[in-house]
């Protein structure tokens, strides 16, 4: 609605304008102007303010625009952090409750798979079980089984952006990529994971915790600052 009325502002701003214009063209050739500058000047006067109309029309549409990119981007974001978060709490749920999925008794895997496509959403519960028993391989045990849960971090080598600077990178090593080390310009500094979507990096004696979010493409730090791939 409102897209709607400042589209048919700016077609009647813009229809004025056309009109200012051919009334100063008709009137420059009459030599009207000439013998009366006070026309001329209210004519320049009523033109300008129209294009300054039309420009503020303008500013506002682009504004609006900004606006909506913005929420389309938050929500993008918020869906990816949604995602990740039923991600994780998957493989919180798998971990908490292997020995019910590795069992002798006949058809108790089947049904706690089923539990879990029933209680999770089936596309990231699917892919989460199928991670985890590629993950325990052969060895099909309830500790195979909590180990490979419990080992699937999520990938967050390579380069960070903060502040529009690129000097940031971080490699991950240890059995699970469990082991973190951050390079920030000339220095360097270890951490690691505290679950699936926390890290602790010790840059100083209070610094800090990050949180992964936004597709494991942001990490937002402890003390207000952000990183982005």
């Amino acid at each position: 609605m409102e897209s709607g009325e400042s589209e048919t502002r700016e077609t009647a701003e813009r229809r004025k304008l056309d009109l200012e214009i051919q009334n100063l063209e008709k009137e420059s050739s009459r030599g009207i102007l000439e013998r009366h500058p006070g026309i001329l000047v209210a004519l320049l006067v009523s033109i300008a303010a129209t294009a300054v109309s039309l420009a503020q029309i303008q500013i506002q549409k682009n504004a609006s625009l900004r606006e909506a990119e913005q929420r389309q981007y938050q929500i993008q974001r918020d869906n990816e952090d949604r995602n990740l978060e039923w991600r994780y709490r998957t493989l919180e749920f798998i971990t908490l409750n292997a020995d019910g999925l590795i069992t002798d008794e006949p058809g108790r895997r089947d049904q706690m798979e089923q539990l879990i496509l029933n209680v999770f959403p089936p596309d990231f519960a699917r892919e989460v079980l199928e991670a985890v028993s590629k993950n325990a391989g052969d060895q099909n045990t309830q500790d195979a089984w909590k180990e490979a849960a419990s080992s699937i971090f999520p990938n967050i080598s390579g380069t960070w952006i903060h502040a529009g600077k690129t000097s940031r990178y971080i490699s991950q090593s240890g059995n699970r990529n469990e082991h973190l080390r951050v390079v920030q310009g000339s220095h360097t500094y270890s951490g690691s994971f505290i679950d699936s979507n926390k890290i602790t990096v010790g840059f100083d004696a209070n610094c800090c915790t990050g949180k992964i979010s936004g597709n494991e493409r942001r990490i937002i730090w402890s003390n207000g600052s952000a990183w982005d791939r």
